[in-house]
């Protein structure tokens, strides 16, 4: 078995290549008479310095973007605090009021004092514009409410949550493990084959069916989704609004997230693994359009060339969003015929799987 071995070592800037092979070579002659089973079939060295990075035009616009965003959630946060105080003070005065007036120790001037400092409440509270209503939008404390709510609608399929859960941790289990081999980093490589042979370590290293979830989630929930839309407009199918909006809810965080991979990343390590195993995977400059297209699973026809490489589910998904209103709105309209043709969907895409890998 061949196991590829990465090792790092400082050397003085008078050294070049050639003399780290020979320190190398040297260690792994004296390792060989103790140890007969292992045998060198080859040194490649690589010398990395520090190279001079320089701040790109694609790292100033990151860094604008973010300022812009961080200064939103600000403005949002204070607009959102100072609301929710003046409604406060709104509440307790007109408890106040209430209080007084069951009480019946108002005087000839209280009701016109109270009045006035509620109206003037009022009058100082902003009004809710668009600008307001979009600036609330970034506020802090109401976006944090929501994502950390656990409230649920009759309509949620809650069951989905367990799904999910179990999915991504497999996904991270088996991600955790590949990339930690493939990196070449491990301390004990020897004993893969070993693990390989143990069932329980199966779980591990078929993580890629975790993905097969997902897509399952995603193709109920857009049927379960679409289909109660088109029961609520009585069978009409906004085209244009589906595919817009789908779009729209996936790309723009997409972009930004290749904007900071392709500009700002590079700055945050060094050494040479970091420097080859980055150099290999940003492809970004060249094919940053094919991710905006979700087509990426497709062209470049090879996984290291293409950017991000891992938003290739995102294209495989949407490509499946693309064509899902094809069989939805026909088992809308007709469960026989709307069965019949996922069934035949179903079997183009077995013989596809067959015919691709039979011989596997």
């Amino acid at each position: 078995m061949v196991v590829a071995v990465r090792w790092g070592l400082c050397a003085l800037k008078e050294c070049d290549g050639n003399d780290v092979a020979g320190v190398i070579g040297t260690y792994m002659k004296a390792l060989l008479v103790t140890v007969q089973s292992i045998q060198v079939e080859g040194v490649q060295v690589m010398c990395y310095t520090d190279p001079i990075m320089e701040y790109n035009t694609g790292f100033y616009v990151v860094i604008v973007i973010t300022l812009l965003l961080c200064s939103l959630a600000l403005v949002g946060t204070v607009i959102d605090v100072w609301m929710r105080y003046q409604l406060t003070l709104e509440t307790k005065l007109a408890h106040m009021v209430n209080e007084n007036g069951t009480e019946g120790s108002l005087n000839e001037a209280s009701p016109l004092l109270i009045s006035k400092a509620s109206q003037a409440s009022r009058d100082t509270r902003p009004s809710t514009n668009f600008l307001i209503k979009f600036l609330m939008c970034f506020s802090l404390p109401q976006n944090c409410s929501k994502l950390l709510s656990t409230k649920v609608s009759d309509k949620q399929l809650t069951c989905l949550n367990g799904i999910r859960v179990f999915s991504i941790l497999w996904v991270i289990l088996g991600h955790s493990y590949v990339f930690y081999l493939m990196s070449g980093l491990a301390d004990n490589p020897v004993v893969v084959p070993d693990l390989l042979s143990k069932w329980p370590f199966q779980i591990v290293v078929n993580a890629y069916f975790s993905v097969d979830s997902f897509f399952f989630l995603s193709g109920l929930l857009v049927t379960y989704l679409t289909i109660a839309m088109l029961q609520k407009s009585e069978g009409k199918f906004p085209v244009l609004k589906f595919y817009f909006h789908r779009w729209w809810r996936l790309t723009p965080t997409m972009m930004f997230i290749i904007l900071i991979f392709n500009n700002v990343l590079p700055f945050f390590g060094n050494g040479p693994i970091w420097q080859s195993s980055f150099a290999a995977q940003n492809q970004c400059g060249s094919y940053w359009w094919t991710n905006m297209l979700y087509i990426n699973n497709f062209y470049p026809d090879s996984f290291m060339n293409e950017c991000i490489g891992w938003s290739w589910y995102l294209a495989n998904d949407m490509q499946f969003f693309v064509i899902s209103p094809l069989f939805i709105c026909l088992l809308y309209r007709s469960k026989k015929i709307g069965n019949d043709r996922v069934s035949s969907f179903h079997c183009c895409m077995l013989y596809c799987y067959w015919s691709s890998y039979d011989s596997i």
